[in-house]
Protein backbone atom coordinates (compact mmCIF):
# COMPACT_ATOMS: atom_id res chain seq x y z
CA UNK A 1 0.00 0.00 0.00
CA UNK A 2 1.48 3.02 -1.13
CA UNK A 3 1.88 5.90 1.77
CA UNK A 4 -0.13 9.37 1.29
CA UNK A 5 2.42 12.27 0.22
CA UNK A 6 2.61 15.58 2.56
CA UNK A 7 0.62 17.07 0.06
CA UNK A 8 -2.45 14.41 0.21
CA UNK A 9 -2.49 14.34 3.51
CA UNK A 10 -2.94 17.92 3.53
CA UNK A 11 -5.35 17.54 1.21
CA UNK A 12 -7.12 15.18 3.06
CA UNK A 13 -6.99 17.57 6.65
CA UNK A 14 -8.28 20.28 4.55
CA UNK A 15 -11.36 18.33 3.01
CA UNK A 16 -12.43 16.69 6.81
CA UNK A 17 -11.73 20.06 8.46
CA UNK A 18 -14.21 22.20 5.48
CA UNK A 19 -16.86 19.08 6.15
CA UNK A 20 -16.77 19.67 9.81
CA UNK A 21 -17.76 23.49 9.42
CA UNK A 22 -20.87 22.38 7.12
CA UNK A 23 -24.00 20.96 6.95
CA UNK A 24 -26.83 19.99 5.03
CA UNK A 25 -30.20 21.72 5.13
CA UNK A 26 -33.49 20.25 3.64
CA UNK A 27 -36.42 22.75 2.46
CA UNK A 28 -39.94 21.66 1.80
CA UNK A 29 -42.34 23.74 1.56
CA UNK A 30 -45.74 24.55 -0.73
CA UNK A 31 -44.30 27.02 -2.63
CA UNK A 32 -41.19 25.82 -4.69
CA UNK A 33 -40.64 29.19 -6.30
CA UNK A 34 -40.25 30.93 -3.24
CA UNK A 35 -36.07 32.10 -3.25
CA UNK A 36 -34.45 30.15 0.21
CA UNK A 37 -31.84 33.06 2.28
CA UNK A 38 -29.68 31.78 5.35
CA UNK A 39 -29.93 34.75 7.59
CA UNK A 40 -28.82 37.25 4.74
CA UNK A 41 -27.17 35.13 2.22
CA UNK A 42 -29.47 34.05 -0.95
CA UNK A 43 -29.18 30.17 -1.36
CA UNK A 44 -31.44 29.57 -4.68
CA UNK A 45 -34.88 28.73 -5.17
CA UNK A 46 -36.79 25.94 -2.80
CA UNK A 47 -36.96 23.53 -5.76
CA UNK A 48 -33.45 22.70 -5.57
CA UNK A 49 -34.55 21.16 -1.84
CA UNK A 50 -31.07 20.77 -0.59
CA UNK A 51 -28.23 23.36 0.15
CA UNK A 52 -24.62 23.29 1.76
CA UNK A 53 -24.26 25.86 4.40
CA UNK A 54 -22.55 27.02 7.72
CA UNK A 55 -23.26 25.57 10.83
CA UNK A 56 -24.61 26.85 14.20
CA UNK A 57 -27.91 29.05 14.62
CA UNK A 58 -29.89 30.53 11.37
CA UNK A 59 -32.35 32.00 10.30
CA UNK A 60 -33.72 30.06 7.15
CA UNK A 61 -36.20 32.65 5.60
CA UNK A 62 -38.29 31.85 2.42
CA UNK A 63 -39.16 35.33 0.43
CA UNK A 64 -41.41 35.19 -2.91
CA UNK A 65 -40.29 35.43 -5.99
CA UNK A 66 -41.05 39.07 -7.91
CA UNK A 67 -44.25 40.79 -7.93
CA UNK A 68 -45.57 38.29 -5.26
CA UNK A 69 -42.53 40.03 -2.73
CA UNK A 70 -45.00 43.07 -2.61
CA UNK A 71 -47.86 41.42 -0.93
CA UNK A 72 -46.66 37.63 0.21
CA UNK A 73 -45.12 38.06 4.12
CA UNK A 74 -41.72 35.86 4.10
CA UNK A 75 -42.03 32.65 6.02
CA UNK A 76 -38.65 31.77 8.73
CA UNK A 77 -37.59 29.64 11.03
CA UNK A 78 -34.55 29.54 13.61
CA UNK A 79 -32.46 26.49 13.03
CA UNK A 80 -29.45 24.98 14.66
CA UNK A 81 -27.49 23.32 12.23
CA UNK A 82 -24.94 20.51 13.45
CA UNK A 83 -21.70 19.80 11.44
CA UNK A 84 -22.02 16.76 9.07
CA UNK A 85 -25.99 16.37 9.98
CA UNK A 86 -29.01 17.00 7.36
CA UNK A 87 -31.64 19.56 9.08
CA UNK A 88 -34.83 19.35 7.65
CA UNK A 89 -37.35 22.31 7.34
CA UNK A 90 -40.87 22.53 6.02
CA UNK A 91 -41.89 26.49 5.72
CA UNK A 92 -45.87 26.74 4.70
CA UNK A 93 -46.89 30.02 3.37
CA UNK A 94 -50.61 30.97 3.53
CA UNK A 95 -52.81 31.61 0.25
CA UNK A 96 -52.75 34.86 -1.18
CA UNK A 97 -55.51 36.40 -3.22
CA UNK A 98 -55.12 39.71 -5.37
CA UNK A 99 -58.46 40.90 -6.69
CA UNK A 100 -58.66 43.59 -9.01
CA UNK A 101 -61.36 45.40 -11.25
CA UNK A 102 -61.26 47.69 -14.90
CA UNK A 103 -62.80 50.18 -13.67
CA UNK A 104 -61.45 49.97 -10.29
CA UNK A 105 -63.44 50.67 -7.02
CA UNK A 106 -65.72 47.63 -7.11
CA UNK A 107 -66.88 46.21 -4.16
CA UNK A 108 -65.31 42.70 -3.36
CA UNK A 109 -67.45 40.36 -0.75
CA UNK A 110 -66.27 37.27 0.47
CA UNK A 111 -68.53 34.54 0.45
CA UNK A 112 -68.89 31.02 2.33
CA UNK A 113 -72.29 29.68 1.80
CA UNK A 114 -74.81 32.10 2.73
CA UNK A 115 -72.61 33.97 4.74
CA UNK A 116 -71.00 37.13 2.91
CA UNK A 117 -68.19 39.64 4.41
CA UNK A 118 -67.10 42.60 2.77
CA UNK A 119 -63.40 42.59 1.79
CA UNK A 120 -62.90 46.33 0.51
CA UNK A 121 -62.89 48.44 -2.88
CA UNK A 122 -60.21 46.89 -5.46
CA UNK A 123 -57.66 46.41 -6.00
CA UNK A 124 -57.98 43.96 -2.76
CA UNK A 125 -55.35 41.47 -1.28
CA UNK A 126 -56.92 38.60 0.52
CA UNK A 127 -54.89 36.23 2.64
CA UNK A 128 -56.51 32.47 3.79
CA UNK A 129 -55.37 28.88 4.68
CA UNK A 130 -55.75 26.45 1.78
CA UNK A 131 -58.41 24.56 3.62
CA UNK A 132 -60.61 27.33 3.51
CA UNK A 133 -63.86 27.06 1.01
CA UNK A 134 -64.93 30.62 -0.13
CA UNK A 135 -66.01 32.47 -3.54
CA UNK A 136 -64.93 36.54 -4.33
CA UNK A 137 -68.31 38.50 -5.52
CA UNK A 138 -67.44 41.64 -6.83
CA UNK A 139 -70.06 44.24 -7.55
CA UNK A 140 -69.59 47.40 -9.39
CA UNK A 141 -72.95 50.06 -9.99
CA UNK A 142 -73.75 49.95 -13.37
CA UNK A 143 -72.10 46.79 -14.09
CA UNK A 144 -73.06 43.40 -14.12
CA UNK A 145 -71.87 41.44 -10.40
CA UNK A 146 -68.95 39.14 -11.17
CA UNK A 147 -67.87 36.03 -8.89
CA UNK A 148 -64.61 34.44 -8.57
CA UNK A 149 -63.46 31.03 -7.68
CA UNK A 150 -60.17 31.76 -5.78
CA UNK A 151 -57.03 29.30 -7.11
CA UNK A 152 -54.95 27.05 -5.16
CA UNK A 153 -51.55 28.41 -5.50
CA UNK A 154 -49.59 30.35 -3.45
CA UNK A 155 -50.09 33.64 -4.82
CA UNK A 156 -53.52 34.55 -6.97
CA UNK A 157 -53.88 37.36 -9.26
CA UNK A 158 -57.49 37.97 -10.76
CA UNK A 159 -58.49 40.92 -13.48
CA UNK A 160 -61.62 41.16 -13.69
CA UNK A 161 -63.46 43.48 -16.89
CA UNK A 162 -66.61 44.32 -15.26
CA UNK A 163 -69.90 44.13 -17.98
CA UNK A 164 -71.63 46.97 -18.33
CA UNK A 165 -75.60 46.78 -17.80
CA UNK A 166 -77.32 46.69 -20.94
CA UNK A 167 -80.01 48.94 -22.04
CA UNK A 168 -83.56 48.04 -20.19
CA UNK A 169 -82.06 45.54 -18.02
CA UNK A 170 -82.74 47.74 -14.87
CA UNK A 171 -82.71 50.92 -13.43
CA UNK A 172 -79.13 51.77 -13.64
CA UNK A 173 -78.50 50.85 -17.04
CA UNK A 174 -80.35 54.04 -17.84
CA UNK A 175 -76.71 55.64 -17.32
CA UNK A 176 -75.79 53.90 -20.39
CA UNK A 177 -77.52 55.06 -22.24
CA UNK A 178 -75.93 57.23 -25.53
CA UNK A 179 -75.61 60.84 -25.51
CA UNK A 180 -76.07 62.11 -28.79
CA UNK A 181 -75.24 65.41 -28.38
CA UNK A 182 -71.16 66.28 -28.73
CA UNK A 183 -68.92 66.66 -25.70
CA UNK A 184 -65.33 67.08 -26.60
CA UNK A 185 -64.46 67.71 -22.95
CA UNK A 186 -64.90 63.94 -22.21
CA UNK A 187 -62.31 63.31 -25.33
CA UNK A 188 -59.84 65.51 -23.50
CA UNK A 189 -60.26 64.58 -20.64
CA UNK A 190 -60.05 60.93 -21.51
CA UNK A 191 -56.71 61.84 -23.32
CA UNK A 192 -55.53 63.77 -19.71
CA UNK A 193 -56.29 60.26 -17.74
CA UNK A 194 -54.08 58.25 -20.35
CA UNK A 195 -51.18 60.18 -20.29
CA UNK A 196 -51.85 60.70 -16.20
CA UNK A 197 -52.14 57.58 -15.64
CA UNK A 198 -49.22 56.40 -17.76
CA UNK A 199 -46.35 58.88 -16.19
CA UNK A 200 -48.10 58.32 -12.62
CA UNK A 201 -47.78 53.58 -13.51
CA UNK A 202 -44.40 54.18 -14.36
CA UNK A 203 -43.40 56.41 -11.08
CA UNK A 204 -45.30 54.44 -8.61
CA UNK A 205 -43.44 50.82 -10.30
CA UNK A 206 -40.00 52.43 -10.32
CA UNK A 207 -40.02 53.45 -7.06
CA UNK A 208 -41.81 50.16 -5.92
CA UNK A 209 -38.74 48.12 -7.36
CA UNK A 210 -36.26 49.81 -5.73
CA UNK A 211 -38.10 49.50 -2.69
CA UNK A 212 -38.26 45.74 -3.77
CA UNK A 213 -34.64 45.45 -4.12
CA UNK A 214 -33.72 46.77 -1.18
CA UNK A 215 -36.52 44.66 0.98
CA UNK A 216 -34.74 41.37 -0.57
CA UNK A 217 -31.25 42.21 0.48
CA UNK A 218 -32.32 42.63 4.08
CA UNK A 219 -35.27 41.38 4.75
CA UNK A 220 -36.77 44.74 6.55
CA UNK A 221 -40.45 44.04 7.39
CA UNK A 222 -41.26 47.91 7.40
CA UNK A 223 -40.52 47.93 3.64
CA UNK A 224 -43.81 45.98 2.82
CA UNK A 225 -46.53 48.30 3.39
CA UNK A 226 -44.63 51.14 1.62
CA UNK A 227 -44.17 48.70 -1.33
CA UNK A 228 -47.67 47.22 -0.83
CA UNK A 229 -48.83 51.40 -1.33
CA UNK A 230 -46.80 51.75 -4.21
CA UNK A 231 -47.89 48.45 -5.75
CA UNK A 232 -51.78 49.66 -4.99
CA UNK A 233 -51.01 53.05 -6.39
CA UNK A 234 -49.33 52.03 -9.64
CA UNK A 235 -52.40 49.55 -10.58
CA UNK A 236 -54.82 52.12 -9.59
CA UNK A 237 -52.92 54.34 -12.18
CA UNK A 238 -52.64 51.92 -14.60
CA UNK A 239 -56.15 50.99 -14.75
CA UNK A 240 -57.12 54.81 -14.58
CA UNK A 241 -54.57 54.83 -18.11
CA UNK A 242 -57.15 51.75 -19.27
CA UNK A 243 -60.43 53.55 -18.35
CA UNK A 244 -59.26 56.95 -20.64
CA UNK A 245 -57.90 54.00 -23.68
CA UNK A 246 -61.68 52.46 -23.49
CA UNK A 247 -63.16 55.86 -23.38
CA UNK A 248 -61.06 57.36 -26.35
CA UNK A 249 -61.84 53.85 -28.53
CA UNK A 250 -65.51 54.34 -27.30
CA UNK A 251 -65.57 58.02 -28.52
CA UNK A 252 -63.79 57.55 -32.27
CA UNK A 253 -66.12 54.14 -33.12
CA UNK A 254 -69.45 56.20 -32.17
CA UNK A 255 -67.76 59.03 -34.22
CA UNK A 256 -68.16 56.66 -37.70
Amino acid sequence: MKKLSSVGILLLWAGLAGAQDRAVLEVDTNYPEAIVYVDTVRMGPARWRTFVTGVGLHTIRLLAPGEAAWSVAPVERAVVLVPGDTAKVRLVFPLYHRVESVPSGAVVHLREGPVRRMLGRTPVTYKSKASDLYDFVVELSGYSPAEVTPGRDVWNRYVLRMQPLEAGSGPEARLLAPVHKRRRWIEVSAAALVVAGGVLTVHHKFKADRLNDHYQATGDPALRPRIARLDDRAAIALVGMQVGLVTLGVRFYLKK
